[in-house]
């Protein structure tokens, strides 16, 4: 999420994946639709969970 101008918007943007691994996304959600995800929600997920973990990890490296 972004604030501008003091309201809340979405900004998205596109990326491309591999197809090979848009296929092992697709048979994870396959295998356990009880967890609810379509392709977008699991890989956007997935690049929240990274950031947090990147983040921890370089907490104590200065910026340049």
């Amino acid at each position: 999420m972004v604030k501008n101008d003091n309201k809340t918007k979405n900004d998205y943007s596109s990326i491309s994946l591999p197809n090979g691994m848009l296929t092992e996304i697709g048979k994870i959600i396959k295998k356990d639709e009880s967890l609810g995800f379509t392709k977008s929600e699991f890989v956007k997920d997935a690049v929240r969970d990274y950031i947090i973990k990147y983040r921890e990890i370089t907490k104590n490296i200065p910026d340049d």
